[in-house]
């Protein structure tokens, strides 16, 4: 009898349940000898102690207290996500922050750790993250997505870019956004402390734009007006045609004659321009009139989210280097005809020119390579000013 009692006992207190203990400690206390004796002994070697039970004076105060840590924890959660908003390029908060989201088994702590990891060179977490990612779905984006942004991305545990329709961004969550794509009018923010890419604003829009740092890495502007009145002063400044009219390179290469001694030029040393190779003499002919810009690059699409389609275009102008690089294999003859866009090239624009590199896609075929190779070194041959000129192809 005292076995299987015992045996029932053991199973009743496996379920953990606070209810079922408590009952068999008052058992224990009042039922007959036999039962007594096999309560205790099985109480006893329960690993973990009773529950207390509390008067109702001390359970008021432990209320209390547990209301005051949790309002605490709150607080100190507020206070690290007012630190990451103020100086969101400092990963210090983000690690205090994931820390506590962790001990509360909050799983974003995870991937907060994880990706300031995967920023400081580490790459093996990323199917972690994307798992995280699925299980979390919007509730991370804290809130952009109510104020119309879209395609967000996280990185560093935060959203770092986004997509937007809404002309005033007013949630302190954008703070943490570095690139924004713009799909509709936009005036800015006082949030977006973090933004270092702005692409896709109208150039009409310019003047009505307020940032709290207007110095940015990159500008890609529609348009070709550089001489509005703006704050805006971006180190790489992209311009893309408003209606894909490639004569719009003319107007783009009059405006840049001053553009140094405008707020918008001031900072700039990279010109991308909305172009193919084709347009290579006049994007060159542009950035002569700006002795500022130390860079020119071509591209279909002079913004971060679409890439060039085909052929992209960099020059060098300190080093004197130019890069043809070919981003498809859907047109081989393309790639052959390369060199007539250079034959183009002034005696003017050859003089700039001191090496030349051609970057063909992976796995083209050694004949075309072969062909262009010696297509562009028969033209090359010609140039006297390209005498010591590198060909890398």
């Amino acid at each position: 009898m005292h076995t299987l009692l015992r045996r029932i006992v053991r199973l009743a207190l496996a379920q953990d349940d606070p209810a079922v203990t408590r009952f068999l400690a008052r058992v224990a206390e009042t039922g007959t000898p036999a039962m007594q004796l096999a309560l205790r002994a099985t109480l006893a070697r329960k690993q973990r102690p009773l529950e207390p039970t509390f008067a109702a004076d001390e359970a008021a105060a432990l209320a209390a207290l547990e209301a005051t840590f949790v309002v605490r924890d709150r607080g100190t959660r507020d206070a690290l996500l007012a630190a990451i908003y103020a100086a969101p390029q400092d990963d210090g908060p983000r690690e205090v922050y994931a820390d506590v989201l962790v001990e509360d088994h909050d799983p974003r702590g995870e991937l907060i750790a994880l990706q300031l990891k995967r920023a400081r060179g580490d790459r093996g977490t990323r199917a972690r993250e994307q798992a995280l990612l699925r299980e979390a779905g919007r509730a991370w984006f804290d809130g952009l997505d109510r104020e119309s942004a879209t395609d967000v991305e996280l990185r560093r545990g935060f959203p770092a870019r986004a997509r937007v329709r809404q002309a005033v961004l007013s949630s302190p969550a954008w703070a943490t956004v570095e690139t924004l794509l713009v799909d509709a009018a936009f005036v800015g923010g006082p949030s977006l402390r973090g933004l270092r890419k702005l692409c896709g604003v109208f150039a009409d829009q310019l003047e009505r734009i307020a940032l709290p740092n207007p110095e940015l890495d990159l500008l890609a502007v529609v348009g070709a007006r550089l001489d509005a009145r703006t704050a805006l002063a971006p180190t790489t400044l992209a311009l893309r045609s408003p209606r894909g009219n490639r004569a719009w390179l003319d107007e783009v290469a009059r405006s840049l004659e001053d553009l140094a001694k405008l707020p918008l030029g001031r900072r700039a040393t990279t010109l991308a321009l909305d172009g193919t190779v084709d347009q290579l003499p006049a994007g060159l002919d542009a950035m002569a009139r700006a002795p500022q810009l130390t860079r020119l690059e071509l591209s279909t699409w002079a913004t971060e989210d679409r890439p060039p389609l085909r052929w992209s275009v960099m020059f060098d102008a300190p080093r004197g280097h130019l890069v043809l690089a070919w981003h498809g294999r859907d047109d081989l003859d393309t790639f052959v005809a390369l060199p007539t866009p250079l034959r183009r090239l002034s005696a003017q624009h050859v003089g700039r020119i001191r090496s030349l590199e051609v970057v063909a896609p992976p796995r083209l075929e050694p004949t075309y390579v072969a062909l262009t190779r010696d297509k562009v070194r028969a033209l090359v041959d010609k140039w006297p000013a390209m005498i010591a000129a590198r060909i890398l192809l």
